[in-house]
Order: structure tokens, then C-alpha cells, then sequence
């Protein structure tokens, strides 16, 4: 069953159980697929699906970020909930020090002297697995 059609039957048994926020949270991933299946013209492979899907939770992310600054305990709680729900269809990203290991791993001590272009072309088979601004945030500091 593909990431789309379970986040269906996600929504559908919230829909039973009368569960709304759960409902809107699915109800909203789904939007965002279908939206990006529509500009694409074809529909989502799962790995487009979780691309889109963790949009959807950087999103969240943001809004929780903007709601704790301005004391709105409600939108944080609702965004956390959001957040765990999606999390569940997402594969976990690698941590800081596993990203580490892996450019010490695979980069070669020349490319770390030379540029951060080369380092980054290595590091590109990293996308979808790590956080790409991390990876550059770590690249950087190998650089320094």
C-alpha cells in the first residue's frame, strides 16, 4: 500500500472514531500530495510523497516555532500533534554525528582541502536520508 493510500486510511478511521484533528491533519497531507501530483502531472512516487510530506512537517515546525514565541500553548499543542502524526509515515533522518561519519567516511581528504563544491556533489547521495542544510552546516565547518 503506497504512503498515499495508507495516510487515506489514516483519515478515514479518524473520520469513524470521530476524531477531527487527527481527520484535518491527513486531510491536509493528502491536499499537499495531490496538489503536488497535480503540478507534476503524474502521480507521487512514496519517496515524492515523503518529500512532500516533510514539507509539510517543516511547516509545522515553523508555526510552533512562531506560536511559542507568542505564548499560543493551543497552536503548539495542535502543531506537535501534527508533527508526531506525519512522523509516522516519514523515515528518521540521520543524526549530526552519523552525517559526520559518513563524509569521513566517503569524502576523500583532498576533496576536505579543496572545495565545499566537490564535498557537497559527494554529499548529494545524502538527500532524502540527512538534512541537507545540516549537512552544509557541517561541510562548512570542515572547511574552517
Amino acid at each position: 500500500m503506497s504512503i498515499k493510500e495508507t495516510i487515506n486510511t489514516k483519515m478515514i478511521e479518524a473520520l469513524k472514531a470521530g476524531n477531527k484533528q487527527d481527520k484535518l491533519v491527513y486531510s491536509q497531507a493528502l491536499d499537499a500530495i495531490k496538489k503536488q501530483e497535480i503540478n507534476k502531472r503524474t502521480e507521487l512516487t512514496d519517496e515524492q510523497a515523503i518529500e512532500v510530506l516533510r514539507k509539510e512537517i517543516k511547516q509545522y515546525e515553523e508555526t510552533k516555532s512562531f506560536a511559542e514565541q507568542n505564548s499560543r500553548t493551543e497552536t503548539v499543542e495542535e502543531c506537535i500533534h501534527a508533527i508526531v502524526l506525519l512522523n509516522n509515515f516519514v523515515p528518521r533522518l540521520m543524526d549530526r554525528e552519523q552525517v559526520i561519519q559518513w563524509i569521513n567516511d566517503n569524502v576523500q581528504e583532498e576533496h576536505i582541502k579543496k572545495n565545499k563544491g566537490a564535498i557537497m556533489r559527494t554529499c548529494s547521495q545524502l538527500k532524502g536520508k540527512a538534512d541537507m542544510k545540516m549537512v552544509s552546516e557541517i561541510v562548512n565547518n570542515i572547511l574552517i
